[in-house]
């Protein structure tokens, strides 16, 4: 079943009952396509950012309180979309969406988490580049794509974190978090009238949005031919990708 919330969120709905469980899936359809090519990585540490408290509660409380109710949440931020999905027991629905919109709808973002999680960013890109086969991918779609769609990696790089600042990721969360487009996959063991009430009871048809998401950067096709080398002083291994770009589909 299908249908809308008063803001235009559009609920898509599954009734299954062999199991008492039940999954929900946020999808908003925007993400790393809207960083500024200086600043990739932009919207993955703001999505990074959200559990990191929440609603009040600090990480570690936000942490046990869905520890006591079993529930299990998890975010990724995508080219063209954002997920947030949590897996829940059926009869602690109410309180488990109460944790869900808290992290949603009033994430804490402190400067303190900011930091801390921009700094393992930055330490995780930094191994990656040590990485022949995450190195040659990184290059191939900047060879094919320079700094347009698709060209920089959802997380970042080394100096596109580092140009990251606190303002840059509370104000991704503004502009990218809005239920206009956005769909919600409720699957498990409730009914229409139990999900809708539960969903109205949390204010998610409240849910409204903050400012106009920037538009995508622009798809920027390098077709020239070329040869891109990159050197690994003393690796025993050469990683070789070819590629070229595939012709539309219409």
């Amino acid at each position: 079943e299908v249908w809308t919330l008063a803001n235009g969120l559009k609920v898509w709905h599954v009734q299954q009952t062999h199991t008492p469980l039940i999954s929900a899936t946020l999808m908003v359809p925007h993400g790393s396509e809207t960083d500024p090519a200086e600043k990739a990585g932009r919207a993955s540490l703001m999505v990074d950012l959200l559990d990191e408290g929440a609603g009040g509660r600090s990480a570690l409380e936000l942490s046990d309180a869905m520890q006591r109710l079993a529930m299990s949440f998890s975010t990724n931020a995508q080219i063209d979309a954002m997920t947030f999905s949590m897996n829940i027991l059926a009869e602690k629905l109410d309180d488990s969406l109460s944790v869900f919109t808290d992290i949603l709808f009033r994430p804490a973002m402190t400067e303190a988490d900011f930091n801390r999680r921009k700094a393992q960013r930055i330490a995780s890109a930094i191994t990656s580049e040590a990485n022949l086969g995450s190195s040659a991918f990184r290059v191939l779609r900047r060879a094919l794509n320079g700094q347009g769609y698709l060209g920089l990696p959802s997380g970042g790089t080394k100096r596109s974190l580092e140009r990251l600042s606190h303002s840059d990721v509370t104000a991704a969360y503004h502009e990218l978090m809005t239920p206009v487009g956005a769909v919600l996959v409720v699957v498990g063991d409730v009914d229409k009238p139990r999900s809708t009430a539960a969903l109205t009871k949390v204010g998610f048809d409240q849910w409204t949005a903050n400012g106009k998401p920037p538009e995508a950067r622009p798809l920027s096709l390098l077709n020239a031919p070329a040869l891109h080398v990159v050197d690994f002083p003393g690796s025993a291994q050469t990683f070789v990708i070819m590629a070229r770009h595939a012709g539309s589909i219409d």
